[in-house]
């Protein structure tokens, strides 16, 4: 549905947020269920309707801006058609086999199941019964949004692992220059990018915790599990992309050390014999080798680097931010 819509990804991301959020706050007006609270603000329930939404759409950008990111870094580096304008066309990024689609869509339905399972569990720790939910529609509207979520969080997280072993497959055929490894900078920015889009989203979905009902020591303790394996998602996407290039370095480093490991005791021999030619030769070696060996093995150039160090900064900030805005604000209205 989001590839049909001739916009921006991320515009279409608000879009459905939007969409769905107004749908649930509507719902909520037209059935008198309360959305604000003039001493507490949002009310716990609108404040998941409105995560959830925001998540939804997210996961909806996500997962589109990544595989078209990836594409087009792959194109620069000549592995992929130049001539192919996503502009126009997003379909040859975009196309996955059907037996690929089939197994994305088991990957939600079991993402559907835990989902199911964690919505009892957190009822359980709430005292709400099924029956209690299933007579409230905006209940239901929230716990149908929260299986679509777990089901495009699970077929997003199947993607992210077929995706990621694409680059370091490609990277085999790739040629490797010791002297030109900023050619495989890409490969690092479509790791860092694949982990920064989870750990962003652990950002947003944080903001649950906001909701009186969903505090940890609540009724949210079932929801930590799912934000330590969202981590351990953001480490395999940051980690498969440049696996085998990182081996593939190391390698070629310590085979061109041994090269010049092997020049240098020739060279050696001739320059403790007094000759000038050789002294200079081996200053050169050695120079050379000191060099090879602080060569660096994973394509994450500085900048790469730090803006992902500030990126992880985005979940500390929401939490810590959140908190302070939501004690200030009590502290006024108190």
């Amino acid at each position: 549905m989001a590839s049909l819509l001739p916009l921006p990804h991320w515009i279409v991301g608000a879009i459905i947020a939007g969409a769905l959020s107004g749908t649930y706050l509507g719902l909520r007006w037209v059935l008198g269920a309360p959305c604000w609270e003039p001493q507490v603000g949002l009310t716990g329930r609108a404040r998941i309707g409105l995560v959830v939404s925001l998540l939804i759409g997210y996961v909806a950008w996500a997962d589109r801006y990544l595989i078209l990111s990836m594409f087009r870094d792959l194109q620069k580096m000549g592995l992929r058609d130049p001539q192919i304008d996503l502009r126009r066309d997003e379909t040859p990024a975009l196309y996955a086999p059907l037996e690929v689609v089939h197994r994305s869509r088991v990957a939600g339905g079991l993402g559907a199941l835990i989902g199911l399972g964690l919505l009892f569990w957190i009822m359980d720790r709430l005292s709400l019964s099924v029956r209690a939910v299933l007579e409230q529609p905006t209940d239901v509207w929230l716990a149908v949004a929260t299986l679509l979520l777990f089901w495009m969080i699970a077929r997003s997280a199947y993607f992210t692992f077929r995706s990621a072993r694409l680059p370091d497959h490609i990277a085999r055929g790739f040629e490797i220059d010791l002297m030109a490894l900023d050619r495989l900078q890409p490969f690092g920015r479509i790791a860092l990018r694949g982990a920064l889009v989870w750990i962003v989203g652990v950002s947003f979905a944080s903001m649950i915790f906001l909701s009186p009902e969903l505090r940890p020591e609540i009724g949210g303790l079932p929801l930590l599990p799912i934000f330590g394996v969202t981590f351990v998602i953001a480490g395999i996407a940051l980690a498969l992309p440049v696996r085998g290039i990182q081996q593939r370095v190391h390698r070629m480093k310590l085979a061109e050390c041994q090269k010049v490991d092997a020049e240098l005791r020739r060279v050696r021999d001739a320059s403790l014999g007094g000759d000038a030619v050789s002294q200079e030769r081996l200053a050169g070696l050695l120079a050379y080798r000191k060099h090879v060996e602080d060569l660096p093995e994973w394509p994450f150039d500085t900048s790469t680097r730090t803006r992902f160090t500030l990126y992880l900064c985005i979940p500390l900030v929401s939490w810590f931010g959140g908190a302070f805005v939501e004690r200030l604000v009590s502290s006024v209205l108190d």
